[in-house]
C-alpha cells in the first residue's frame, strides 16, 4: 500500500480477525487519537 490509501472496512475486519487469532490485538483510543499493540502470549500446557 501506498501512503494515503486505505483498506474498505470489511478488509480491515478480516485483517483484525487474522491478526487476533495469532494472538495480536490493536488497542485504540480514539478521543486522542493514539494506538497500541497488545501481543498475548499462548500458554504451554
Amino acid at each position: 500500500m501506498e501512503k494515503g490509501e486505505t483498506l474498505r472496512p470489511a478488509t480491515l475486519e478480516r485483517i483484525r480477525k487474522v491478526l487476533e487469532e495469532a494472538g495480536i490485538v490493536f488497542i485504540s483510543e480514539e478521543n486522542d487519537g493514539s494506538f497500541g499493540i497488545l501481543i498475548k502470549r499462548s500458554s504451554l500446557t
